[in-house]
């Protein structure tokens, strides 16, 4: 950083030039960007009745598989990583990535479970429980966009009913 400071002081003209090119490329990758989501939202199309309704309950099967493993024994894993990181102090379990267990996002989430819910097993693994309910209606839309409907409603039940995902998701 100390050296950049000092190259832009000497070549304070060409730095100059460089961050205003930089200013209009951003400006430029953010019109696109929000071009690109309409895009994106307008090639969503409303899915019929049936299979809407085919989606939701394979979210709530999801849902029901993976309740009954919340409240099981946490494994070393999940409570080195909660003891560690999760139930520090935000700034802290943030910049410390010493370790390649600390995933810096589910360890935020999980210390905004933690702070609204408590430390019980289930507050701790409520961020991996909703990404694991999640991932059914996600992989649909995916297969959806790039299959078929049909194919779509067959990636979403074996998501729903996966063990490993719902162990993931539990654990």
């Amino acid at each position: 950083a100390t050296l950049a400071g000092i190259a832009s002081l000497a070549f304070a003209r060409r730095a100059q030039g460089y961050l205003v090119s930089l200013g209009r490329a951003s400006k430029k990758a953010a019109l696109r960007l929000g071009s690109d989501f309409a895009i994106l939202f307008k090639s969503f199309s409303r899915p019929p009745l049936w299979l809407a309704l085919a989606i939701v309950g394979l979210t709530l099967a999801a849902l029901l598989a993976r309740l009954p493993f919340l409240s099981r024994p946490m494994q070393h894993d999940e409570s080195y990583t909660f003891v560690t990181f999760a139930s520090a102090p935000l700034k802290e379990a943030l910049s410390d990535y010493s370790l390649p267990n600390n995933h810096l996002f589910h360890t935020l989430l999980v210390h905004i479970s933690y702070v609204l819910f408590g430390d019980s097993p289930w507050a701790v693994r409520l961020p991996a429980l909703l990404a694991g309910i999640l991932i059914v209606p996600a992989v649909y839309g995916l297969a959806r966009r790039l299959y078929n409907p049909y194919s779509a409603i067959l990636v979403a039940a074996l998501a729903a009913a996966a063990p490993v995902l719902i162990s993931y998701s539990t654990n």
